[in-house]
């Protein structure tokens, strides 16, 4: 993701690429106006996550953080698509999960009901909060799909045979029922400011 990064901003001489976690990285002095987490928040110490952002930002400094959680509209077509996933243990993926089973509630999707807006109320040392979330109805055919499914890192981390298998099996669930999926895609958005 970094090497990315590097590549899109190469004609921005005032990005610099920093490669480390975020509870190791040190700031160095610098205050930064925005901090952004884009569904990885909740792998950051949380015993150290709100320090951690409180000195890496200046005063009226913006943090900015999001998921996107997905749900299947047709349940039928989840059913089918959980077993094909069950008989190759996989885990987290975009068909998980029904449309209908996410509330209207941001973050909900997490399981833990308003986090991390609360985490960040009980802090104290943030204002402006705010929680949207955004939906969007999208319809892939079969084969953008199984792209998408592919650009994933569940599925990029499979050895390549099994990988094949999953999307083949995928890919025949999928055409058996209508040649593609309608997906409910969900923007999850968390907004705070520090004093």
């Amino acid at each position: 993701m970094a090497e990315v990064l590097r590549r899109n901003t190469v004609r921005c001489p005032g990005v610099q690429v920093e490669v480390d976690d975020f509870e190791s990285w040190r700031p160095g002095g610098r205050r930064f106006g925005l901090l952004l987490a884009a569904s990885s928040w909740h792998w950051v110490a949380p015993d150290r996550r709100w320090d951690l952002v409180h000195d890496a930002l200046a005063p009226g400094g913006a943090m900015a953080l999001f998921w996107n959680p997905h749900g299947v509209l047709d349940a039928e077509l989840q059913s089918a698509l959980a077993e094909v996933d069950g008989r190759h243990g996989m885990t987290n993926t975009p068909h998980g999960e029904l449309a209908s089973s996410h509330s209207e509630v941001p973050g909900s999707s997490l399981g833990l009901d308003g986090w991390p807006e609360a985490e960040c109320r009980r802090d104290g040392r943030f204002t402006d909060l705010r929680a949207v979330r955004y939906r969007q109805d999208q319809y892939y055919d079969t084969d953008r799909y199984l792209g998408l499914l592919a650009s994933l890192s569940a599925y990029r981390v499979l050895p390549a045979d099994r990988r094949e298998r999953v999307l083949t099996e995928t890919a025949q669930v999928l055409d058996a029922h209508g040649g593609g999926i309608g997906m409910d895609h969900l923007s999850d958005l968390f907004l705070a400011r520090v004093w």
